[in-house]
């Protein structure tokens, strides 16, 4: 993933696959009429800067075999804030991007879990923090940054159902404990770390 997202195929219209996003698309109103508005489950909320209610609406018209082009006279100014342009953002978007795509693709029910979290997204995790201490350079640095915040984004997002799950069942125990899982404090520090 790169930290500015660009949605470009050339000079030429054409039909696409990959669903196009936010202020770069326009759809007939028969679309939403067919295929559903946005999910509520993703897209700007308080306090987040989740988003994917565009991709999964492109998902949906795609699968359902209709047709969708890039056009590249349709050109769309974009005004962007400062705060946009800061470090911090790009990391809080990465977090919350990788949120996003936990949430589009579900762990899978049998996946190896280490202390909550699927064993599958540590070993990124790990290899990017190795990367992000190591690096020569303070753009490399910062590339590896934003790997980790991503892979902490899909670890916290990962950890959720199981964490409200745990907390629902201890709530209706006998004496049940607020805790939350062991492990929960830990991965508050590493995302604390990053200044998330």
């Amino acid at each position: 993933m790169t930290a500015i997202v660009r949605y470009e195929f050339g000079d030429q219209p054409m039909p696409v696959v990959q669903p196009p996003w936010g202020a770069n698309m326009a759809y007939r109103r028969a679309a939403f009429t067919r295929y559903g508005g946005f999910d509520p489950r993703f897209g700007p909320m308080a306090n987040t800067l989740m988003r994917g209610e565009d991709t999964l609406f492109g998902r949906r018209v795609l699968a359902a075999g209709e047709r969708l082009l890039y056009v590249p006279d349709a050109i769309v100014h974009h005004p962007v804030e400062r705060a946009r342009l800061r470090k911090r953002y790009f990391q809080d978007f990465y977090f919350q991007y990788g949120r996003m795509e936990v949430r589009m693709c579900p762990v899978p029910p049998t996946a190896v879990r280490w202390f909550g979290i699927p064993r599958y997204l540590l070993r990124p995790l790990l290899v990017d923090a190795m990367r992000w201490v190591t690096a020569c350079t303070t753009r490399r640095r910062f590339f590896y940054r934003l790997e980790c915040a991503l892979m902490l984004g899909k670890i916290a997002e990962a950890w959720s159902p199981l964490l409200l799950a745990e907390n629902t069942e201890a709530a209706h125990e006998p004496g049940g404990r607020d805790g939350g899982h062991p492990a929960q404090g830990s991965l508050r520090t590493l995302i604390s770390l990053l200044g998330l």
